[in-house]
């Protein structure tokens, strides 16, 4: 069947989360009746992921709460032909999976920053990867290796995280500070040892909580449920946004989640426990909150009995005015309003108007990188000719200049170094 509908975007969103990163963008796109757009959110059918189902409903029953239509499709990959027949100028995703590629017809892609990293806040300019080592995910978009380069390229632009336009301080809720405590999904221990000294922490300090929609959807939920009911107050994500709690938050307390980035950027306070500040650092590149801590801009502990010392602290005038500088150098003012900063990248896309350098960086990465991409695609079920054509790109890579490329065409061949051993150990057995 030709594809003769026709949409300028479509937004690929799994949680609430996403949805909330994004709302300002679609509420005014369909306000001012900007563009044609699809919204389409999985549903759990056969996949085994744990609760999945559960996080997919999330995001779907928030959409259809702000009066969006939502389109379904199996577990995101078996998409509805309302969809796969559609042909659409952009893609707006979290993450860039293979079906995308495989089953929709889609000129551009554009991967939208929902968790709370840095660089991706509101009073931030656009900046084009193309000339930084971001590269790499502009170019692979996380397909890491599984398609051709040359097909799935797509420019990606540092955009605004619309999440926290609206934040702003609210009246206190509390004769004593409010503490709010934000654990992440993959520090449940830490989230126990909090739960040891709750009692403690609360003759000093209100706690607040709301829990990660990862941790919410879980097994593991039987730990906030805990920590719910030793909290002074929750902020269910259902009915609060993460602006709604910040708001009420003297300080924040936090293990490796992002949402630090949140409080930091809105100018609350903020202090760590955890295992390892630097424990989702990603090869030999080391987390922002590992160089704040190291700095003494952040301060952390791993012993409970140590948590209300550091919050003290935290709050101590001459500690409110080192974050205080650290936000400053970390969210420079920026004058753009974070929605149009979103419609003047889309508007590039839905009217190809691409700078000229999206072409060049395009070209210049299938002349050098490209071919053997595909040739490593065709050849990738055949070890000896994996084998032969991955060292010649690792020699390839030693000869790169651009240092972006360069950083692109290690991730992909460190993708295809992992697919080459797994093969070579599945052949053994």
């Amino acid at each position: 069947m030709a594809n003769n509908r026709k949409r300028d975007l479509l937004f690929f969103i799994e949680n609430e989360v996403q949805f909330e990163s994004l709302r300002p963008l679609l509420v005014y796109i369909k306000k001012n009746k900007l563009a044609s757009f699809d919204i389409l959110i999985p549903s759990g059918g056969s996949s085994e992921a744990v609760n999945l189902k559960d996080i997919y409903e999330g995001g779907a029953k928030i959409a259809k709460d702000n009066n969006f239509e939502v389109i379904r499709c199996t577990d995101g990959i078996i998409a509805p032909g309302l969809v796969k027949n559609t042909k659409y100028q952009v893609l707006l995703a979290a993450y860039m999976y293979d079906w995308y590629y495989q089953n929709l017809d889609i000129k551009y892609r554009i991967m939208f920053p929902y968790a709370s990293y840095y660089f991706n806040k509101p009073n931030w300019t656009i900046k084009q990867f193309i000339d930084q080592d971001y590269l790499a995910d502009a170019l692979l978009s996380h397909a890491v290796g599984t398609k051709p380069v040359t097909d799935i390229f797509t420019r990606t632009y540092i955009v605004p995280s619309l999440k926290l336009m609206d934040y702003k301080p609210k009246k206190k809720i509390s004769k004593k500070p409010v503490l709010f405590f934000a654990p992440s999904y993959n520090e449940i221990d830490f989230a126990k040892k909090f739960l040891s000294e709750i009692a403690n922490i609360r003759k000093k300090y209100t706690v607040i909580m709301r829990g990660h929609h990862r941790v919410v959807h879980s097994d593991n939920n039987y730990i906030s449920a805990q920590l719910y009911d030793q909290a002074d107050e929750v902020y269910d994500m259902s009915e609060f946004s993460i602006t709604d709690a910040l708001g009420a938050a003297d300080v924040v307390l936090s293990d490796n989640s992002a949402v630090i980035f949140d409080a930091i950027y809105c100018g609350v306070p903020v202090a760590l426990f955890c295992e390892d500040p630097d424990s989702t650092s990603y090869r030999d590149i080391h987390t922002t909150q590992t160089k704040l801590v190291s700095s003494g801009d952040i301060l952390w502990t791993n012993t409970p009995d140590k948590i209300i010392e550091i919050i003290d602290a935290t709050l101590d005038k001459s500690m409110l005015a080192r974050q205080e500088v650290m936000r400053q150098k970390l969210f420079p003012i920026e004058r753009q309003e974070p929605v149009q900063q979103w419609l003047d990248v889309l508007n590039m896309y839905i009217h190809d108007k691409l700078p000229e350098e999206y072409y060049f960086a395009k070209k210049y990465w299938i002349e050098r990188f490209g071919k053997q991409a595909v040739e490593l695609h065709v050849a990738r079920h055949k070890l000896g000719e994996v084998n032969n054509l991955i060292n010649q790109l690792n020699t390839n890579i030693e000869l790169e200049k651009n240092p972006g490329v360069k950083i692109a065409a290690k991730r992909l061949y460190e993708a295809w170094l992992r697919k080459f051993r797994k093969a070579k150990d599945d052949a053994r057995q």
